[in-house]
């Protein structure tokens, strides 16, 4: 695996209960990256897939309430 910068800064900020975005290019390593973070973290988590058409709907024109329900 290759090490990334952005990892350490990851971690650092997932205790600040913020939501974190990561963008790239298909195929850069997103996935990947947040794929090894959620192991090192050994905390609860949920998958949200732009591609897939039920997770868009759920992110387009979305509430906190409705986002907090799904948890």
């Amino acid at each position: 695996m290759i090490a990334r910068q952005i990892q350490e800064e990851i971690i650092k900020r997932v205790p600040e209960n913020k939501a974190i975005i990561l963008l790239g290019p298909r195929q850069s390593g997103k996935t990947t990256l947040l794929r090894q973070v959620s192991k090192m973290l050994n905390m609860p988590y949920i998958w949200f897939n732009g591609d897939d058409p039920a997770d868009a709907a759920l992110l387009t024109d979305s509430s906190v309430s409705r986002l907090v329900g799904i948890i």
